[in-house]
């Protein structure tokens, strides 16, 4: 499936945030202006939503990449993806970083772009204890 991908803008902030319900509208608007916010449309709809932000102000570090329930398996995670590295690689960026739980099958989609583990970590926080977070690495490289 062929879908148009493009960097969020404001007027998307209503179908955006269908998507990626961990984002206050400020901070929409901040990554919107930053060019930090993709959305995945097909038709007028926004089936997928990828917003990251800049790990040492300097390597694309995606926080969050979330495709509609109906639209899954259909390459849509795929083209975002795809759409941040090539993005990335105009920024000049090298490499593309990442993290996600353990537990989540999230992690077995960005091996299959060439991820490799990093690292990880816990928070021993009352209240914030989640399974351990991935970090994982990608680098671009573009002929």
């Amino acid at each position: 499936m062929v879908l148009d991908i493009r960097m969020a803008e404001a007027e998307d902030w209503e179908r955006y945030v269908c998507l990626d319900t961990h984002i206050s509208q400020e901070t929409f608007l901040r990554k919107v202006d930053a060019k930090e916010c993709m959305v995945a449309l097909a038709g007028n709809r926004v089936c997928g939503v990828l917003r990251y932000g800049m790990f040492w102000d300097e390597i694309p570090f995606i926080y969050h990449l979330y495709v509609a329930e109906d639209m899954r398996r259909k390459k849509v995670g795929s083209q975002l993806l795809c759409a941040l590295m090539i993005h990335a690689g105009l920024r000049g960026c090298d490499l593309i970083m990442t993290s996600t739980q353990a537990d989540e099958e999230a992690q077995h989609f960005y091996r299959s772009f060439g991820f490799k583990d990093a690292g990880g970590f816990l928070i021993p926080v009352p209240g914030h204890e989640q399974p351990l977070e991935l970090v994982m690495v990608k680098p671009l490289a573009f002929e």
